[in-house]
């Protein structure tokens, strides 16, 4: 606490001491290239004054007196200026040409910290990837995207059930009721619920991944790290792109985009779209194909530029996605003629029902205005509303155990208002003010057919209860209870014919239903008198059954009868479920709410210490309701197993017939102090360290109400990054986690289910460390080779705060690969000036992963590694018109792998298990006008 107030009251106090900082003759000009075109960020200096240029070139830069001064001009890739100015008087104007190095990296610019800069100059470990990478390197969605960020693995088992995981956490909770981990954002607006994140790579401006707590710049959600996207915006030109794909599982793919404008006007357009389908490559024996693709978006962007370099920008967009249903194949029960293998082919029972459709609309408008020199205000404004359902089986198998829909739907506002203060001086930052507003809901409907359930789970749940009871029976019948134990073994294996453990769901893939519950009293007749069971009752039990049984044949009326005498309460139950039909299509559901109101105020900046040496610190305090609701009507579907179990009609939702609801307040605070000694212009080390918080969880059952506390990081980090001559990129980075009242998920015994539930609790103490570096060398003019690697060690802590053994002590963290890796190059090379060849592989590797946080060998995925590739040639008609002809591949060598196991069918014993994407090949056209 002491770190931020202390960061809080420096910031202010910098804030102060710059406005009292008097300005003497102001100089300004335009960089551009020898092609007229503005350079924006690029580096302007005068003695310790440094400035950079804004998005049309221009700089603005103060000097204390008249007289001759050295003025240098450096930006990457460009041969720098270093030459004497005279400036005699107020308002000079200096303009400068900078000509292109024959071959270098490309510069990379990001707005991270709310203002555009070099990403050099940012203490912050961060991966950019920019248009041009995303359209060489052929990326389309948003977990492609996990190759070329080191520590970060993005799964997305459907648009509605993403997965994003940042140095060992992840984030993929469906449960409205929790907040994400991960702050996903698009164009500064939060779009960070699951069932929401998912959009379509079109028209992109770049992606930017940065990494450990941002909570200061990327709000709330920031927990463990941010992905911020953003859209290219309307120019003052005509602009045309078209790209276009057809390749195996009869994948279609057209981006399109037209942008409207004039030098002349204030007003421009952008128009794009895309269209992205491809069959399941899964195939489905009840009918279908499985984890397929089928997405259509639309966007308009309309940019109004005002006076002073100011813009108002709107933006509408509407994505829709009809997709087939997810490969949830079971790992327990083969299919006809098949096997236990995820890429193979499944059976699901419910065919071609199984799929996906979701809607996502989204209002965004963006204002950016200079107030004066120094000050700059900005405000973003969004809205969105999802609305998702998702039809899947449960189980996995070609036997109607559980099929479920999944309902997901809900609104987000936010507004944020910032000013950024930036004078050309020792201190530059920004303050404001954030509302945000969510109302989210899911409801989950369950179709089940109890003859299926009944062998696949429940026969095995009632062997272990009968035999506690029999146990019990046994203990009040006195001394013959001692002669009786030799036959315990006995007795077992009688429970054990009568209520199998392990039942064949399906033979051969064929199921093999139960109509009825097993006759208990015929069976027990028989086995009973098997044993000879009277034999070794006490005497006066012997006698007894004498009387009614004259024969000593004990039919099953006659068993009945004693059941009743000796074992009343058990009795009642026995007579409930023996020989009673099952029932084919019961139907029970349960909704979830979560709601949210948050207000933030934040302030962050960077003071330069000296010329080379920076302290940045930032804070951001929030005050939240948090909202959690429960509803789960008693199902108007009898069901005899749910009878037995719960005493109500339903089997997997305990009953909850009004809204359970609750609502609480918190105020909280996460901010960060880094420091960064930038030794040379395009070399930075820094170190940083930031707190990181996760919203605590209102989790409503009936008669369990559990409130998590909020889950706290402390993140240490030491990165350095740079440039050197211009060809060769690097960054490096290791840094160390620190959790308390982790919060995670377990499968449970919940009072009111028959199967386990996923559960919120606390698991304590947890820690992570781990090492990221990545390298671009940029060879030659015509090729550049790029790696990256990241190695991650995060686990449960044996001891929690108190000193007690924690339950899942020494775990490893689930879907973190200790080691990741990705190498590859591009070759570009020009056949004459209007020819162009190309060709762009890449291979990335994972090291073992666990699906969740138990470690189960079972739920895992062995290392594997994935190579893509892009070959084409381009041809160029103008420095703004082009067109070009290609191949692709990607999964080239058909890695088989899985991206999720267990899922919903684990908590009836029957886990399933998603198969990853297959080869995936076709031929490119593209061009642009």
């Amino acid at each position: 606490m002491a770190i931020v107030k202390n960061s809080l009251l420096i910031i202010i106090l910098l804030m102060i001491t710059s406005f009292a900082h008097a300005q003497d003759i102001k100089i300004s000009g335009k960089i551009t290239d020898d092609k007229e075109k503005p350079l924006s960020e690029t580096t302007v200096k005068i003695n310790k004054t440094e400035v950079k240029t804004d998005q049309n070139g221009e700089y603005t830069l103060n000097v204390p007196t008249k007289g001759q001064y050295v003025i240098e001009i450096n930006r990457l890739g460009f041969k720098n200026i270093n030459q004497t100015i005279d400036i005699t008087s107020q308002n000079q104007v200096f303009d400068f040409i900078l000509y292109a190095i024959d071959y270098h990296i490309e510069e990379v610019l990001i707005s991270t910290q709310k203002r555009v800069q070099n990403k050099i100059d940012v203490p912050i470990t961060i991966d950019v990837l920019g248009a041009e990478k995303l359209n060489r390197q052929n990326l389309q969605e948003l977990n492609e995207l996990s190759a070329f960020t080191p520590g970060v693995e993005l799964a997305i088992q459907s648009v509605n059930n993403p997965a994003f995981v940042i140095r060992g956490i992840t984030s993929d909770d469906l449960d409205p009721r929790s907040q994400p981990r991960v702050s996903l954002t698009m164009d500064g607006v939060s779009i960070s619920r699951p069932s929401l994140a998912i959009s379509e790579l079109y028209d992109m401006e770049r992606v930017e991944v940065a990494k450990g707590p941002q909570g200061t710049l990327l709000g709330r959600s920031a927990q463990i790290g941010a992905i911020n996207m953003i859209r290219k915006k309307p120019i003052k030109s005509q602009q045309f792109d078209f790209k276009a794909q057809y390749g195996n599982y009869n994948k279609r793919l057209i981006n399109a985009m037209y942008n409207y404008g004039a030098e002349d006007s204030r007003f421009a357009n952008r128009f794009s779209l895309a269209y992205h389908a491809q069959d399941g490559f899964v195939k489905n024996l009840s009918g279908g194909n499985l984890n397929g693709k089928n997405t259509m978006a639309f966007r308009n962007s309309s940019r109004y530029f005002l006076k002073n370099d100011g813009t108002i920008d709107l933006i509408l967009s509407y994505q829709h996605d009809d997709a087939p249903g997810t490969s949830f194949k079971s790992g327990v029960w083969r299919p006809k003629n098949g096997d236990l293998k995820p890429t193979s082919f499944a059976d699901l029972d419910r065919g071609k029902e199984l799929g996906i459709k979701r809607d996502v609309y989204s209002a965004t408008l963006l204002h950016d205005q200079s107030l004066s020199d120094t000050w700059t205000l900005s405000t973003v404004t969004g809205f969105n509303r999802y609305n998702a359902k998702e039809y899947f089986d449960v189980d996995g198998t070609a036997a109607h155990v559980i099929n479920a829909m999944d309902h997901s739907f809900g609104n987000q506002f936010s507004q944020e208002l910032r000013v950024n203060y930036n004078k050309g001086n020792k201190f530059n930052g920004f303050l404001g003010l954030n509302y945000f507003y969510e109302d989210s809901k899911q409801t989950v409907g369950l179709n089940v057919n109890e003859q299926n359930l009944f062998p696949a789970y429940a026969s095995g749940l009632i062997n272990a209860q009968l035999k506690q009871q029999l146990t019990g029976a046994l203990k009040n019948m006195g001394g013959g209870a001692a002669s009786l134990a030799q036959y315990s073994g006995a007795i077992n294996n009688m429970v054990d014919k009568i209520f199998p453990i392990n039942p064949p769901l399906l033979i051969n893939g064929v199921p093999q239903p139960y109509k009825t519950m097993p006759n208990i009293y015929e069976m027990l007749s028989y086995e009973l008198n098997s044993m000879n069971f009277i034999a070794v009752l006490p005497p006066e039990y012997q006698a007894m059954i004498k009387q009614l049984v004259p024969s000593g044949v004990l039919s099953a009326d006659a068993l009945k009868n004693l059941v009743n005498m000796l074992a009343p309460e058990q009795a009642k139950q026995l007579n409930a479920i023996s020989a009673t039909p099952l029932n084919p299509s019961h139907y029970e559901s349960y909704s979830l709410l979560g709601r949210t109101h948050s207000f933030d105020i934040f302030l962050d900046g960077t003071y330069d210490l000296s010329e080379k040496l920076k302290l940045t610190a930032g804070i951001r305090g929030t005050y939240e309701r948090l909202t959690g609701g429960y509803l789960a009507p008693e199902s108007k579907d009898p069901s005899i197993i749910a009878q037995m179990q719960n005493r109500n009609n339903n089997l997997l939702a305990p009953v909850a017939n009004d809204w359970i609801m609750e609502s609480k307040d918190y105020l909280s605070y996460v901010g960060r102090l880094a420091m960064n000694y930038k030794f040379h212009s395009q070399h930075n080390i820094y170190a940083t360290v930031s707190k990181g918080r996760r919203p605590p969880v209102i989790y409503i059952w009936p008669g369990a109400n559990k409130n998590l506390k909020p889950e706290i990081v402390w993140n240490y980090e030491l990165g350095i990054k740079g440039i050197y001559n211009n060809k060769l990129a690097y960054a490096f980075a290791g840094y160390y986690f620190d959790w308390s009242n982790f919060q995670t998920t377990r499968l449970v015994q919940v009072e009111g289910t028959v199967g386990l539930q996923q559960v919120a609790e606390d698991a304590g103490k947890a820690r992570s460390y781990g090492f990221e570096g990545t390298l671009e060398y940029q060879i030659l003019k015509s090729l550049n080779v790029f790696a990256n690697y990241a190695y991650l060690d995060a686990k449960f802590n044996e001891k929690d705060s108190q000193g007690n053994q924690q339950v899942l002590a020494g775990n490893t963290f689930r879907m973190v690969p200790k080691h990741s890796m990705n190498v590859g190059f591009d070759v570009t090379h020009d056949l004459s000036p209007k020819r162009q060849i190309y060709f762009r592989p890449n291979y990335n590797f994972k090291s073992m992963v666990y699906f969740e946080d138990e470690n189960r060998e079972l739920l895992s995925q062995q290392g594997y590694g994935i190579m893509n590739a892009t070959l084409g040639v381009k041809f160029k008609s103008s420095n703004k018109r082009s067109f070009e002809f290609g191949v692709f591949g990607k999964n080239i060598l058909d890695q088989k792998y899985v991206m999720d196991a267990g899922n919903s069918g684990d908590n009836i014993g029957l886990p399933t298990f998603v198969a990853g994407p297959r080869a995936i090949y076709g031929a490119s056209f593209g061009l642009n006008l």
